[in-house]
């Protein structure tokens, strides 16, 4: 079982406060190393006092970088404001382009992430596995010695992860929860909620609870087509208001995988509106 006081490799959690969608849902933030290191993720406004302030708690050791596992607002927001109060690069992948808004620019970012460049902290190397689907150029990390990965929003520690497509892709969260699954971690420290001490049981849970919404979606489908408004209520019926638009995401996004795997297809028009036929031979 992980122990925050005596962890295998050195890494410090900072929850750091979210409001609008995420207010329920601090971000974790990660401080990686003990006398030279890297910030995972700073998250929201409040990063710009609290990092500081934990770090001058340690005896102000030398910062090398902030690591951004993907640039939604939740995990990058603050990353501005921090990097001019810290004075160090910002890390982040490329194919973040497409979700990367009024919080952050491409003047924000020092370095833009190579994945087959492992990030080195003291003498702790941590693997970039590609983990896109949340969102695209998605990275965790993975220190391969003690099977410590820090997983983004791949994972979460209080429930499911959101698809929002056109950024989100289905095809690819799945694809990269097979990926991180078979590379066998033996915990997983993720971006919202407390620390996942078994892997594999998550992982399948995630694949199963995926895959069983798809099944579910597809049978709601008819040859006259199926709107994402009828299928809705079917599988949420107690659907809070203001949860509506991540459910329906996810609706489009596995119709959208559908789509990839020519099983389902829309009949012309917005694939948020349109309808959803089965593909013939399926």
């Amino acid at each position: 079982m992980w122990d925050w006081d005596n962890p295998p490799v050195p890494i410090q959690r900072i929850e750091v406060p979210n409001t609008g969608f995420m207010r329920d849902q601090p971000t974790n933030c990660y401080i990686l190393g003990r006398n030279d290191v890297v910030i995972v993720d700073p998250g929201s406004e409040p990063a710009t006092d609290l990092i500081p302030a934990a770090l001058a708690a340690r005896g102000d050791p030398a910062v090398h970088a902030i690591f951004l596992t993907h640039a939604h607002p939740d995990h990058a927001i603050g990353v501005p404001a921090l990097r001019r109060v810290l004075g160090v690069p910002v890390m982040l992948h490329p194919d973040n382009a497409p979700i990367m808004g009024d919080h952050i620019s491409w003047d924000d970012i020092d370095n833009r992430i190579d994945e087959a460049v492992p990030l080195v902290v003291e003498d702790h190397q941590y693997d970039l596995i590609m983990t896109p689907g949340h969102a695209p150029g998605h990275v965790a990390l993975f220190h391969r010695e003690s099977g410590v990965m820090l997983a983004g929003d791949l994972v979460s520690g209080n429930g499911t992860i959101g698809v929002f497509p056109p950024a989100g892709s289905m095809t690819a969260y799945i694809d990269s929860l097979r990926r991180a699954k078979a590379i066998g971690p033996s915990v997983l420290l993720p971006g919202h909620g407390p620390v996942i001490n078994d892997p594999p049981e998550l992982f399948d849970h995630y694949l199963e609870r995926r895959l069983g919404r798809e099944a579910q979606i597809f049978e709601l489908l008819t040859t006259d087509g199926t709107r994402i408004a009828d299928i809705l209520p079917v599988l949420y019926p107690d659907l809070l208001p203001e949860y509506s638009f991540p459910a329906e995401a996810t609706i489009l996004a596995h119709l959208l995988k559908l789509n990839d795997e020519r099983r389902a297809r829309p009949l012309g028009g917005d694939p948020k509106t349109a309808r959803w036929v089965p593909c013939s031979g399926t």
